[in-house]
């Protein structure tokens, strides 16, 4: 059987995306592989065309909380969502759920005003999703994930034996003090590249590079939690499928969600707060895996049932990051560049 959504690598190259996890510089990369800065410099650029790699920050600190939003898809929303980016909105994709499509919008939202926004998006048939617990794979402390004739390879048959055995360690997040314009220029960019010079953030904020530096290692750097890395399938061939679990109890959630994501095939796995006993899992499963976690899922006697809920489509994929200006002012998250813009869509429409 074919599996071409297998990307292949080599024993270092897995070695360094290991190690990216909990690095933010090259050099920190090599002096935990033992390779040479060029080496490394030169193989976290190849794997870019591999893995999706992003900074996870502890956004509840910062006052931010994740946000998904689904509703019923408008190509005319899509079209305008193309055209520009609407502040605090991360990304946005298209699901299809048999004959009905869906646009799925997720965001990081100043925690006060989420029922406003969602009021204000010219959308129909608003669900709002928010995580209570939110999982990532990790190549660095994943039990299900080996190395395997030069493929990440995930033991999906073992999902019950992780849930057995893996321990669920929730950080209590507190709110500090909101980060200012200088800092938020900082998120943005590691958002997008947790490797990024920040002497570009000094030129276009027009500020000393000290400064900048000061602001990441007294602000930003204590936020950071680790690189999140998700492995980078053709959508065409294994398509990104969102299941709804649904568990006994609270703690049964919290636990499944932790073990799914022990394999790299549940990049993404979390509770839902406003429904505890459900777990929502992104999955890129290949065919010949799919039947195999579906059957481990089965054994599991906390689990009562599951389903697909919906199936990625390639034709929309938009990402986003947090706009570096305008978002924060004197301490306070400022929301109304995202209202303005979400009234001159539905003026549109």
């Amino acid at each position: 059987m074919p599996r071409r959504t297998a990307k292949r690598f080599t024993k270092s190259e897995y070695e360094i995306l290991k190690a990216m996890v909990t690095s933010l510089s090259y050099a920190e990369v090599a002096r935990k592989t033992g390779f040479t800065i060029p080496y490394i410099s030169r193989k976290v650029r190849d794997l870019y065309s591999r893995v999706y790699l992003s900074a996870w920050f502890d956004f509840r600190a910062m006052g931010l909380i994740q946000v998904f939003i689904e509703a019923r898809y408008d190509e005319r929303v899509v079209e305008a969502l193309a055209e520009t980016q609407l502040p605090y909105i991360l990304s946005a994709s298209h699901l299809f759920r048999g004959k009905r499509d869906t646009l799925l919008l997720y965001s990081l939202l100043p925690e006060p005003y989420v029922d406003k926004v969602v009021e204000a998006m010219p959308l129909e048939d608003k669900e709002v999703i928010i995580p209570l617990m939110y999982c990532r794979w990790r190549p660095d402390e994943a039990m299900l994930t080996r190395f395997a004739e030069g493929r990440i390879v995930g033991d999906v048959e073992r999902i019950p034996e992780a849930y057995a055995s893996v321990q669920v360690v929730e950080k209590v997040s507190a709110l500090r003090v909101l980060p200012d314009e200088i800092d938020l220029a900082i998120f943005s960019k590691l958002l997008q590249n947790p490797y990024a010079n920040l002497i570009d953030v000094a030129r276009a904020l027009g500020v000393r590079q000290q400064v900048v530096s000061y602001h990441f290692l007294r602000h930003v750097k204590p936020l950071w939690l680790f690189n999140a890395v998700a492995l980078d399938f053709n959508p065409e061939e294994m398509p990104l499928k969102i299941y709804w679990i649904y568990v006994d109890s609270t703690e049964s959630a919290k636990t499944l969600a932790k073990a799914l994501v022990q394999t790299p095939y549940f990049p993404t796995a979390f509770v839902v707060s406003n429904d505890p006993k459900r777990v929502v899992a992104m999955a890129t499963l290949p065919s010949h895996l799919e039947l195999k976690a579906l059957r481990a899922l089965r054994s599991i006697d906390s689990v009562e049932d599951f389903e697909v809920h919906g199936i990625m489509e390639c034709d929309v994929v938009l990402r986003w990051t947090l706009p570096s200006t305008g978002l924060v002012s004197e301490g306070t998250w400022i929301i109304e560049p995202l209202l303005r813009k979400l009234e001159e869509l539905s003026s549109r429409l």
